[in-house]
């Protein structure tokens, strides 16, 4: 009897120490930027562009431009206590009305305002903010028009004409949602056309009605 209590008492403590550390683990915060984090990256000054992260933060998030091109390298307050997962960026001046330079050098970075050094993510890549946007342009073309009705688990043309020389990224946006949700459906995408089966996006989140 005594070996079987002490058998019983030897797992609870177990159990106890398992679910302790599960749930350490789920509490553990952290932060991860989306978007821009990839090779190749150009945004121009004076274009709007979607900044995306993922979180489990129970509070906003700062974010912040820094520009390693320069020593030493200088951060640009773009935004304070934003909450969600995305944030549109009109590229001009940051919060405290300095004008935000052209580079090839710059990084996101997303941080908690409960602990913004200990808590934080930058792009994984360098990306670059040019002077312009007059050389370069895109158009979708499909959808594009009024009363267009897809259906969840069905195939569908997307298309578009531009003269970027590098490849694209596909996201699909849902604004019937505060704050709108951005869904990843392809990257580097050559060409004009993308067939599209609507079901989940590439990170496996399921594309809703």
């Amino acid at each position: 009897m005594k070996k079987r209590i002490h058998l019983l008492t030897s797992l609870f403590i177990a159990v106890l120490l398992l679910a302790w550390n599960l749930n350490a683990a789920a509490q553990t915060p952290f932060v991860k930027v989306l978007q821009p984090n990839r090779s190749n990256i150009q945004w121009a000054i004076k274009t709007r562009h979607l900044i995306s992260w993922n979180d489990n933060f129970t509070k906003p998030v700062n974010i912040d431009l820094v520009n390693y091109g320069v020593t030493p390298h200088t951060v640009y307050h773009i935004a304070t206590n934003i909450s969600g997962s995305t944030y549109s960026w009109y590229i001009y001046k940051d919060k405290h009305g300095n004008t935000i330079p052209k580079g090839n050098y710059f990084k996101i970075r997303i941080s908690s305002i409960v602990d913004p050094t200990g808590f934080n993510d930058e792009s994984d890549k360098y990306f670059k903010i040019s002077a312009s946007a007059s050389h370069t342009w895109i158009r979708v073309l499909q959808p594009n028009h009024s009363n267009i009705q897809w259906a969840v688990k069905t195939r569908h043309l997307i298309s578009w004409k531009d003269n970027i020389s590098s490849t694209v990224n596909i996201d699909l946006v849902n604004y019937g949602v505060t704050p709108h949700t951005v869904y990843h459906i392809a990257t580097n995408i050559s060409g004009s056309t993308y067939s599209w089966y609507i079901y989940k996006d590439k990170h496996g989140n399921t594309i809703p009605k």
